[in-house]
């Protein structure tokens, strides 16, 4: 099992080292991951591969330090030792970070307010029901994760327009989403957003809710432009809210109606023969 472990540690780094080469800049670890996982360089992540990708190096700075491939420029971003755009100066900082502030940094990061996020789901890529599965997964190839239980806030869509804005704070978000199927709302969406507060785990479950009594009115006002800007999409905001670090999720379709359909398709097979 150690052996295999360390084979797939092994296929990661070459990965991280020949998506950074052909980069030839730094890159923070999500744009690395998704880079990664478009070029399909490494096909192992689990349910988190940003943060496999930003371990790996964390570690390797932490136990090479100055022989370590890879350089720190900034937070979250790292790039090669050899390369000619990463100054002196910069590989001197790099080689000093793997500190107490290399280790919390990914744990920093993974407790913002908002952790993670999916955009323009379809409503019908879901099974309705009591508890419905909310199925996403951070990239092609890596875990399914289940954000039936998240909490925060959503909008529904008909078509490219936003109709209705809500929060889920004592109820999960898939039980919220179902009572709209059949209320006053029930005919008029057919995607929605959403934007939760509970971080994942590395095993792809949900975790607590997190302490945000430190967060900053700087902090919420970040956020707050975030989730208008990802959600809305104004015309003229180029890009998404500074210091936003959500983690977003494409939506994944419930299994079980995948399932129904071929049931379905058998059962009409079956009638015309």
């Amino acid at each position: 099992m150690a052996r295999i472990k360390a084979e797939k540690t092994t296929l990661l780094e070459k990965a991280i080292i020949d998506t950074l080469g052909e980069a030839k800049e730094p890159m923070h670890f999500n744009d690395l991951t998704a880079q990664i996982s478009a070029k399909e360089r490494f096909k192992q992540f689990g349910a988190k591969p940003a943060s496999e990708v930003y371990a790996l190096i964390a570690n390797n700075l932490k136990t090479q330090a100055a022989k370590s491939p890879f350089v720190k420029v900034g937070r979250g971003t790292f790039g090669l030792r050899s390369f000619s755009k990463v100054s002196s100066a910069e590989a001197n900082v790099a080689s000093l970070v793997p500190s107490p502030q290399m280790e919390v940094e990914a744990v920093e990061e993974a407790h913002e307010i908002v952790t993670a996020f999916g955009i323009y789901w379809r409503r019908d890529y879901v099974e309705w029901k009591t508890v419905p599965l909310l199925c996403g997964r951070q990239q092609q190839g890596a875990e399914k994760v289940d954000f039936g239980g998240q909490r925060g806030v959503y909008l529904l869509y008909d078509g490219r327009e936003a109709i209705y804005a809500g929060r889920t704070t004592d109820q999960p978000l898939g039980q919220r989403l179902n009572q709209h199927t059949f209320d006053r709302l029930g005919g008029r969406w057919d995607r929605f957003s959403w934007f939760g507060i509970l971080p994942v785990a590395e095993d792809g479950t949900l975790q607590p809710n997190p302490d945000l009594s430190q967060i900053t009115p700087d902090e919420v006002i970040t956020m707050m432009e975030a989730l208008l800007i990802e959600g809305l999409e104004p015309r003229q905001n180029r890009k998404k809210g500074d210091g936003f670090t959500a983690v977003e999720y494409l939506q994944v379709e419930d299994p079980s109606l995948d399932k129904e359909r071929k049931r379905r398709a058998i059962e009409a097979l079956t009638k015309g023969l």
